[in-house]
């Protein structure tokens, strides 16, 4: 598959950074009872790991102006609700809004 090479140069993070990881672990062994209602299940993206490639491809579907990935005929907003699904991360104390029949294909 070819990579359009007019895509702007970009830095990505693909993994959460061992120091940062070892930093949570620290604090919420001191904090942990404090600061876990307030980020809810928002710590479980420490544990994700990109994609590079599919996300280089989407890339240059994204347009900043309306913050959606725009294709030919249709645009996708992600949601978190979509995102939690796909990830297969929790939202604390929400259902999603996809049926739970759905499957992942499906709903893609």
């Amino acid at each position: 598959m070819q990579i359009n090479q007019n895509l702007p140069n970009i830095r990505m993070m693909t993994e959460v950074p061992q120091t940062l990881k070892e930093w949570w672990r620290n604090i919420r062994v001191a904090y942990g009872n404090e600061i876990m209602p307030h980020l809810g299940s928002l710590t479980d993206l420490l544990n994700v790991e990109a994609n590079k490639l599919l996300i280089t491809l989407m890339i240059e579907f994204w347009k900043p102006t309306t913050m959606t990935f725009q294709f030919a005929d249709f645009e996708i907003t992600p949601t978190l609700e979509e995102i939690s699904q796909i990830a297969y991360l929790p939202l604390a104390g929400r259902e999603p809004l996809a049926p739970r029949t759905t499957s992942r294909i499906g709903f893609l």
